[in-house]
C-alpha cells in the first residue's frame, strides 16, 4: 500500500511539473500615480515562467483602457524601461527554458497618472 502511495505521489509530482507551463496561477491590477517615479509589479518576490501584461488598468479598474503607453522592464529607474504596452493592447513575456522572471525585480513607467496594467502570470 505504501508502495502505491510513493509511486502516485511521484507521478502527481511529474505531471505538475510537464504541466506548469500550462497552468496559470494568478493575475493581478496595479496602477500608478506618479509620472516622475516607476512603480514596481510588487515588492513580494516570487517566481513565474511567463507574464501576460494588458493596457488595462487606469486607476485600479481592470475593465478601464489607459489613457497611453505603459512602459514595463527590469530596472526601476524613470524612463528606462524597454518594452511597452499600448493602451488595450496584451504583451506576452517569458523566461527563457530552465529560468524564471522574479516579479519584484519588474518596473512600470506611465507618462500619465493612474494609468496600469493587468498582470496575468504562470
Amino acid at each position: 500500500m505504501k508502495a502505491k502511495i510513493a509511486v502516485s505521489m511521484v507521478a502527481l509530482m511529474v505531471v505538475a511539473y510537464v504541466m506548469a507551463d500550462i497552468i496559470a496561477f494568478g493575475s493581478y491590477v496595479v496602477s500608478n500615480a506618479s509620472t516622475a517615479t516607476p512603480a514596481q509589479f510588487t515588492n513580494a518576490s516570487f517566481q513565474v515562467r511567463a507574464m501576460t501584461l494588458r493596457g488595462m488598468g487606469r486607476s485600479g479598474s481592470p475593465r478601464t483602457t489607459n489613457t497611453t503607453t505603459v512602459w514595463v522592464g527590469p530596472m526601476s529607474g524613470n524612463d528606462l524601461q524597454p518594452y511597452s504596452v499600448d493602451p488595450g493592447s496584451e504583451v506576452v513575456i517569458q523566461a527563457p527554458p530552465g529560468h524564471w522572471i522574479d516579479m519584484s525585480n519588474w518596473w512600470f513607467d506611465v507618462t500619465t497618472a493612474n494609468d496600469g496594467l493587468i498582470v496575468i502570470y504562470q
